[in-house]
């Protein structure tokens, strides 16, 4: 009986906590939920400015089929300006009907782009929707031991929709075997790489951790895309980087180059069956030659390939 009745409140306050996460969320779920929105609306000016100028384009395209009074043609052009405005897809396909060249041509260049800006929001949102899950955990938790099971329920919905393979990392590229990082160093810390995983360890580590010397930094991955690292304790979250590290067969042979800063980086440890195929990059704001470390903080650029 009493375990029907847990099941029933159960469901009526989700019930009621989709109710209020529709209606008005608690303040600090409210703030976090706006504040990631605003970051991922700033991710999508890029392919809104493609969209408006894709349409800009069949416009003049519309206007010259017009002046030669193809009328075929000229709906063709159209319901493609509609669909992009009402959804941003084409829906223009050549193998199912005929389409004027001038518009397949700017189809072409639209759709190139279009992958191209999606993958970069894509690596980019990533690590946003990690930071946003983590902190949506913890307010969970937070509500769930001060009793206000209500709130608590909201934030679980919240958590629900954010996008599960996305939030995950970066897309696995199995043919990828190289990354570049950049990230701010001070005194010594290891870089750890397994499979797609990376992350941090500071447990033996000196001075401020990675992207932690007055403020919070994050790493850049390759040239378009930030990893914000979620530190438990002295190591971070693992984060999927979109790489593949083999983990069987003979040692992995990682042959990492310092690209920029004072200080620099370096394998340590290949990735071997011994130690479960994980590479253990040591980072240190120093000089190579002398050890002599330096003053302060310092951004430090390096590739890895194997």
């Amino acid at each position: 009986m009493r375990k029907t009745l847990l099941i029933g409140l159960v469901l009526l306050l989700s019930a009621q906590a989709f109710t209020q996460a529709e209606d008005a969320l608690p303040k600090e779920a409210s703030s976090l939920k706006f504040e990631y929105e605003v970051m991922l609306a700033e991710l999508d000016k890029p392919l809104k400015t493609l969209q408006k100028n894709y349409i800009n384009r069949l416009k003049e395209i519309a206007k010259s089929l017009q002046q030669n009074g193809d009328l075929e043609a000229l709906l063709v052009v159209n319901s493609e300006i509609e669909a992009i405005q009402k959804n941003g897809r084409s829906i223009a396909d050549p193998d199912q009907n005929p389409i004027p060249k001038s518009l397949a041509q700017a189809k072409s260049i639209f759709q190139k782009e279009l992958e191209r800006l999606q993958q970069i929001a894509k690596r980019k949102a990533a690590p946003l929707d990690t930071q946003y899950r983590v902190s949506l955990e913890k307010l969970k938790t937070d509500y769930t031991k001060a009793g206000q099971l209500k709130d608590a329920l909201v934030v679980a919905e919240l958590i629900k929709a954010i996008p599960d393979v996305r939030a995950k990392g970066f897309g696995v590229s199995e043919g990828k075997r190289e990354i570049t990082f950049k990230l701010q160093i001070d005194g010594l810390s290891y870089l750890m790489m397994k499979g797609s995983s990376i992350w941090y360890d500071h447990t033996k580590g000196v001075a401020a951790p990675p992207g932690r010397h007055k403020g919070e930094f994050p790493t850049y991955i390759d040239r378009d895309s930030e990893w914000k690292p979620v530190w438990e304790g002295k190591k971070t979250e693992p984060f999927n980087a979109g790489i593949r590290i083999p983990d069987s067969g003979p040692v992995v042979n990682m042959d990492l180059r310092n690209l920029d800063g004072r200080g620099f980086a370096k394998v340590v440890e290949q990735p071997s069956q011994e130690n479960g195929y994980t590479a253990k990059i040591v980072l240190k704001d120093e000089d190579e030659k002398t050890g002599k470390r330096f003053f302060a903080s310092d951004w430090i650029k390096f590739r890895i390939k194997w």
